[in-house]
C-alpha cells in the first residue's frame, strides 16, 4: 500500500488533473472562465460532422439510453 504522501506524489507526476499547465479556461457556455483539464480543447474543437453531408431529420439511430459521459453517475446502472 502506498502511503498518502507515495500518492500524492503519482497525482502530481502522472494525473492530468494535477500537473501544473494542465488546466485551462473555458471560453464558451454555462462553464464559461472555469479552468478544467485539457480535455476542454476536445470539447471546444470543431466538429467533425459535416453538415452538407448528414440529415438530421432522417434517424439512423434509435436508442433505450444515451449516456455522456463516463464519470461515477454515468458509469452506474439504473433501474
Amino acid at each position: 500500500m502506498l502511503s498518502l504522501k507515495e500518492r500524492e506524489e503519482r497525482l502530481r507526476k502522472y494525473h492530468p488533473d494535477f500537473r501544473d499547465g494542465s488546466k485551462r479556461e473555458i471560453r464558451v457556455g454555462p462553464s464559461k472562465d472555469m479552468h478544467l483539464p485539457e480535455i476542454v480543447s476536445l470539447l471546444e474543437a470543431k466538429s467533425r460532422v459535416n453538415p452538407d453531408t448528414i440529415d438530421l431529420t432522417q434517424i439512423a439511430y434509435e436508442t433505450d439510453v444515451l449516456v455522456i459521459g463516463g464519470g461515477e453517475r454515468g458509469l452506474r446502472l439504473h433501474s
